[in-house]
């Protein structure tokens, strides 16, 4: 069975509170949790409430091979209102958090109580589910909780199939709204424009790293008088990611394959800021598979990224 608890944030101030604390948390978790949330609420914007939110223990997450247990989900409410979520490892650092939905509640439509119908796996930075010995993708997932939690200029768009095309689009599409107006036609969708992003790489030969930067250069002609010189850098250092976004320039963003979806098929993002705190680092993502921004623990699996900064 998979533990179910609330583990408070708040300072207790009575005798009853702090039995029950005592009964139902690890206050050394919870201690380090906390901490590991003042430093995110300090690097990033829009975190505050946090501070003051109850961790809701939702369910272990397992390794790829569903034995060992890889981390901990847990969600962040204020009161009954939920917050956010976030991916804890089994050495108690933060993986991975976001406002939006957690990665697992689309499969679930939101009921936790399903969610021990299940082994949730988190591998690589990808989460997947186990069930009845089928291995499900979650593509696609989430919802975003509030549009009043998005930054003004951050507009992430679910992809509508490859992850490269969605990657490629979200990338041309934050660049539209910072900056370089009319990288996107007026009146043109995310998917007309994944349309278009689909056809040129096709054109030169298919979903592949590789044929990213031509990709780029071919729309970016088409559609404007900006120039640009993509650069593809594999097994990059975080500080190269975090050079280009401290610069102001937005970078695609690889996950290396191993994932639970596949040994031979990695997945594309799109990075837009960096948090550097004592604990860990974290890239800020749009990532295809979801509709709000969401923030990754930088590890090995970040194999590539592609430096594109669009000129006049």
């Amino acid at each position: 069975m998979k533990a179910k608890k609330v583990l408070g944030l708040v300072m207790v101030i009575t005798i009853i509170m702090s039995l029950v604390i005592q009964s139902y948390a690890d206050e050394n978790k919870v201690f380090i949790i906390n901490s590991q949330l003042k430093e995110i609420s300090s690097f990033e914007k829009g975190f505050d409430e946090w501070n003051n939110a109850n961790l809701e223990l939702v369910s272990f997450v397992y390794n790829y091979d569903s034995n060992s247990i890889y981390g901990e989900l847990y969600h962040l409410k204020n009161d009954s209102n939920y917050l956010g979520y976030i991916i804890l490892s089994s050495d108690n650092k933060i993986l991975e958090f976001s406002k939006g939905n957690d990665p697992y509640s689309r499969f679930f439509k939101g009921d936790v109580e399903s969610y021990d119908t299940a082994k949730l796996l988190y591998s690589n930075g990808m989460p997947a589910i186990l069930k009845d010995h089928n291995l499900i993708q979650l593509s696609i997932n989430g919802r975003i909780v509030s549009n009043s939690e998005l930054e003004l200029m951050s507009q992430p768009h679910q992809q509508s199939g490859n992850c490269i095309v969605g990657a490629i689009s979200n990338l041309i599409w934050h660049n539209d709204i910072n900056g370089f107006p009319n990288l996107v036609s007026s009146g043109m969708s995310f998917v007309e424009l994944e349309d278009e992003i689909d056809n040129i790489i096709n054109g030169h030969g298919g979903y592949s790293n590789n044929n990213i930067p031509i990709t780029i250069i071919d729309y970016t002609s088409i559609h404007s008088n900006y120039s640009v010189n993509p650069e593809n850098n594999w097994y990059p250092n975080f500080s190269d990611v975090k050079n280009e976004t401290d610069n102001g320039y937005a970078c695609l963003l690889g996950f290396a394959p191993g994932s639970p979806y596949s040994d031979t098929v990695g997945h594309m993002t799109v990075c837009i800021d960096t948090i550097v705190t004592g604990t860990a680092n974290y890239v800020k993502l749009l990532d295809g598979w979801k509709d709000y921004p969401v923030y990754k623990a930088w590890g090995s699996y970040n194999d590539f990224y592609c430096k594109v900064r669009f000129n006049e």
